[in-house]
C-alpha cells in the first residue's frame, strides 16, 4: 500500500506486540473465532489477531467493533474522529498511525486537522503516573506523516515528514508553547519511493538527530537506504548548503549519535541489526549487533541513550518489533522488546530490559 492509494482499511499486523499463532496451527475454538472475525470484518486486522486467543471474549467483542464500523449512524469521518480522540488520550501510537491514514483517505478529514503537534509536560513526572497530552498546533495541509524529530535548541525542533519527503522547523516560546512552524528543507534524498516490499509502506526520511559538536543534522531515508547529513548555521539554525551522503545500503530506521566516538548507531529495521557508522562520509561501516540472525534482535526500530547516572555514552536502549515488518525465516513473529546495549570500546553487548 502506498499512502494516497488506500481504498480500504489496511492490515498493518500486530507490530510484534503479540506472538501470532499461524492459522493452520490454531486449535479448533481459536480457528472458529478467527473465521468468525473474518466473516464479519472481511479480514482479520492486526489488533483483532489477538482476540481469538480468548475465543469467547472474541465472539462477544467483535460484533461490537463490526457494528461501530458498518452499522452505526455515524459517518466514516465521525467514526475516525472518535477513534483518534480515544487513541490520543491513551497515547496509542500504533493505532493512531493507522487510523490517521484512514481518517484522511476514507473519512475525508483535512490533513491539517489530523496531523497535530502535542505537548507533554514531563517536569515533575515520576514512573507510574500519567502524563497529560495537550494538542497545541495543527499542521498545514501539505504535511502528510510526521515521524522522527530532534531539538536544535531549547526552543527549536525539527520534524521529518516521511511521505512528503521534507523537514519542518517548529519554534516555541520559553514555556514550550506558541509554536510557529515552517518548511525547513526538502530534498530528493528524503523522498518516499514506491517499492515492492510487503506492507507497511517504508518511509522516506525517517530518523532525525542533531549533533551540536559537528554542527550537522543527520537523517535516515529508509526506502532509499540512505544516511545523510546537512550543515546547520549555529546562529540562525537554518540549513547551509545541500544534504550530503554519509552512508548507504541498509534500510536504516532510527539512530542515536555518539559524539564521543564520532559515530552513529543505526537500527537497520528489516535486516535485524545495528550498524556503527562514522559521522563523516568515507568512514568504515561495521555491524555493531545482530550481524548473524538473532531472535532477540528482530526488527530493531529505534535507539536512545540511557540517562541514568554513570551510563551516558555507555548504555543504549533499542526497541524492536519482533519481526513484524520483516518476519524471520520461520515466519513466526516474536514479541516486541526493549534491549539494553552496553558499549565497550568498539564492541557492544545486548540484553533484554
Amino acid at each position: 500500500m502506498k499512502v494516497g492509494e488506500i481504498s480500504e482499511p489496511s492490515d498493518f499486523g500486530t507490530f510484534g506486540r503479540y506472538v501470532e499463532t499461524p492459522v493452520d496451527r490454531m486449535p479448533a475454538d481459536m480457528r472458529d473465532a478467527y473465521e468468525f472475525t473474518r466473516k464479519l470484518r472481511g479480514m482479520v486486522p492486526g489488533p483483532h489477531k489477538i482476540w481469538p486467543a480468548n475465543p469467547k471474549l472474541s465472539k462477544a467483542i467483535i460484533p461490537t467493533s463490526a457494528y461501530f464500523q458498518r452499522e452505526s449512524t455515524l459517518t466514516k469521518a465521525e467514526i475516525e474522529i472518535v477513534t483518534n480522540v480515544i487513541n490520543s488520550r491513551w497515547l496509542a501510537a500504533y493505532s493512531n498511525y493507522e487510523h490517521e491514514i484512514i481518517a484522511k483517505k476514507l473519512g475525508g478529514l483535512p490533513p491539517e486537522k489530523v496531523e497535530a503537534l502535542h505537548r507533554l509536560d514531563m517536569r515533575g513526572w515520576t514512573p507510574g503516573t500519567s502524563v497529560m497530552l495537550e494538542p497545541i498546533f495543527m499542521f498545514p495541509r501539505e504535511v502528510l506523516a510526521l515521524n522522527g524529530c530532534c531539538a536544535l535548541s531549547q526552543t527549536t525542533v525539527l520534524a521529518a515528514d516521511s511521505f512528503a519527503g521534507a523537514i519542518w522547523r517548529i519554534d516555541f516560546d520559553d514555556e514550550g508553547r506558541a509554536p510557529r512552524a515552517k518548511p525547513w528543507l526538502k530534498h530528493e534524498s528524503m523522498a518516499h519511493v514506491k517499492n515492492t516490499l510487503p506492507p507497511p509502506p517504508q518511509p522516506g526520511i525517517n530518523g532525525l538527530r542533531y549533533s551540536q559538536r559537528t554542527g550537522f543534522a543527520y537523517y535516515t531515508t529508509t526506502g532509499q537506504k540512505l544516511f545523510m547529513r546537512v550543515r546547520v548555521d549555529p546562529a540562525t539554525l537554518e540549513p547551509v548548503g545541500g544534504p550530503e551522503r554519509v552512508a548507504g545500503g541498509g534500510m536504516y530506521d532510527d539512530f542515536c549519535i555518539d559524539d564521543g566516538r564520532d559515530r552513529a548507531y543505526l537500527t537497520v529495521h528489516r535486516e535485524n541489526r545495528i550498524d556503527s557508522e562514522p559521522l563523516r562520509p568515507g568512514g568504515i561501516l561495521r555491524p555493531l549487533a545482530g550481524a548473524l540472525l538473532n531472535e532477540m534482535m528482530l526488527g530493531p526500530s529505534s535507539a536512545a541513550w540511557s540517562r541514568a547516572p554513570g551510563e551516558a555514552g555507555q548504555v543504549v536502549y533499542v526497541t524492536t518489533d519482533g519481526g513484524q515488518t520483516a518476519p524471520p525465516p520461520d515466519g513466526v513473529v516474536r514479541t516486541a522488546k526493549v534491549l539494553r546495549m552496553e558499549l565497550q570500546q568498539a564492541s557492544a553487548t545486548a540484553g533484554t530490559a
